[in-house]
Parts: structure tokens; C-alpha cells; sequence
């Protein structure tokens, strides 16, 4: 942050030229410190890129039937869950997934629908490998590298690996 005296031009000071596709925004603001005197911060301006891969693999939904916004609230849903179970066991209490689901469920008044979809789409139940939306794995097979490098425990979960790897099994099967 450069500190700007206040007598300087201030129009001069704002049309500062720079070689093309480099704008530049520049804030103005009264130095706190010393009333007579400006702080001028200065940056690159909007630059534009290719979002990558795990970006793109959040506009996808997970499941087939649900949105992504839908997909992300029983995702935190199932974060309560998990903290409700390892709650129970600190009490000494074992308490299955299936019982904190529909026990949070029901103390958060969720319908039974959403507790019913919570219940088919946990962790390791058949209906959530069959409900994946092929779209969303078809991208993370083919940009599994790429997403590696932003978000390795996605493409590192045994869930997902398991599924990758089938999906690579079949894909060779086809293959005459």
C-alpha cells in the first residue's frame, strides 16, 4: 500500500496506463493515521480462466432426482448425524446410523420423505450406488488427476474409488 500525499493531483494520480489487458482498479482511501494523506491500493482487475475441474464437478449433481443445493443440505444433515453418533458413543451408547437418522430427523421436524431419502441415500447402502447420477462419475473418471490436486479426499474415498473402479472394469469388458 502506498502512502499518497494529499496535495498531489488526484485526477493525475487515478489515469495511470499500463501495457493493454492489464487493468488495473485502483481504491482511494483517507490514511487513518494522518488525515491530510491518502492510501492508494492498486491491483489486477478481473481476470478471466477456465474454472477447473472440481469447480465444474460442483455444478454437477451427485445423485440422480436431486439438485445440487439438495445434495449439499443432506450432506450437512449427515455431518449432524455423525456428530450425533460419536455424541452417543462418548456416552458409551452404540447407536446405528439408521436410528440417529431418523432420531435427528424427527427432533429437527424434517418429513418423513426427507428422512426416508436420508435412510436410502447413506453411506453404504445399496440405493446410493444405484441413485449416482453417471454424468457425475463419468466427469471425476475422467478428470480424477485434476480433481486429485483440489480435492484429494473425494477422489481418494474408498466409496468413490470402488465405484471408479467398476465403472474402468465395464468400460474394459466392452471392450472387444
Amino acid at each position: 500500500m502506498d502512502v499518497v500525499s494529499g496535495k498531489r493531483d488526484l485526477v493525475q494520480l487515478l489515469q495511470i496506463e499500463l501495457p493493454p489487458f492489464r487493468p488495473v482498479v485502483l481504491s482511494l482511501e483517507i490514511d487513518p493515521h494522518c488525515p491530510g494523506r491518502f492510501l492508494l491500493e492498486g491491483g489486477l482487475g478481473v481476470q478471466s480462466y477456465e474454472p477447473r475441474a472440481a469447480q465444474e464437478l460442483q455444478a454437477i449433481p451427485e445423485f440422480r432426482h436431486l439438485t445440487v443445493p439438495q445434495m449439499q443440505e443432506l450432506k450437512e444433515f449427515y455431518k449432524e448425524v455423525d456428530k450425533l453418533i460419536d455424541r452417543a458413543a462418548d456416552q458409551g451408547l452404540d447407536v446405528k446410523p439408521p436410528e440417529a437418522i431418523a432420531a435427528l430427523g424427527a427432533a429437527q421436524s424434517r418429513s418423513e420423505a426427507y428422512i426416508d431419502l436420508a435412510l436410502l441415500l447413506r453411506m453404504g447402502t445399496k440405493t446410493r450406488k444405484q441413485s449416482r447420477n453417471p454424468e457425475y462419475l463419468k466427469f471425476i473418471l475422467e478428470n480424477a488427476d485434476e480433481i486429485r490436486e483440489d480435492k484429494p479426499d473425494l477422489v481418494e474415498s474408498k466409496e468413490i474409488r470402488m465405484l471408479l473402479h467398476e465403472i474402468r472394469e465395464e468400460q474394459l469388458a466392452a471392450v472387444p
